[in-house]
């Protein structure tokens, strides 16, 4: 693969894999350093990749793994330093929640890993492909699938709220 192969793979894929992340429940300048990060390592590793868009999608996701435990890190060191002012039952006042969609709402309601499989699965990835980016087994992804799709067929409710079609 060239360069110019790579100039027009991170100009298509850079905004499906932040999208990933964001849905993945990775705030939005995490999502964009992961990527970046995971952009930049494919770049160096580019003729050696055999399926970039999987390689890419997995190294972002570790990459904004990392930066959010870091920013926990930072996060707790400045809460027992009283440099934020969090509520007695441990809730961070300070912290906003921004949603535009119903559906960031509701993914971030999913365990994370199931978050995950949910997020690559709306981006169209197969069950397959979403085993190998996340190091599952195929039958563990359709497993997860199975279950969301059956906890949203029990609530209607979670339903109309993500697609604000009355069910």
């Amino acid at each position: 693969m060239d360069a110019d192969g790579f100039d027009e793979f991170c100009r298509r894929e850079t905004p499906s894999v932040v999208g990933l992340l964001i849905k993945s429940g990775y705030g939005r300048d995490d999502a964009l350093d992961a990527t970046q990060y995971a952009m930049a390592e494919a770049f160096v590793k580019w003729n050696d990749l055999q399926f970039p868009g999987r390689w890419v999608r997995t190294v972002a996701l570790h990459a904004a793994a990392k930066i959010a435990r870091a920013r926990n890190r930072e996060h707790q060191s400045m809460t027992e330093g009283c440099w934020l002012t969090v509520g007695h039952d441990g809730v961070d006042r300070t912290a906003v929640v921004e949603s535009r969609d119903g559906i960031l709402v509701w993914l971030l309601t999913l365990p994370a890993q199931r978050r995950k499989v949910v997020a690559l699965s709306m981006d169209e990835f197969t069950a397959n492909e979403i085993a190998a980016i996340l190091a599952l087994k195929p039958a563990t992804v359709r497993s997860h699938l199975r279950h969301v799709r059956n906890s949203l067929l029990e609530n209607p409710d979670i339903l109309n709220k993500i697609t604000g079609i009355e069910v």
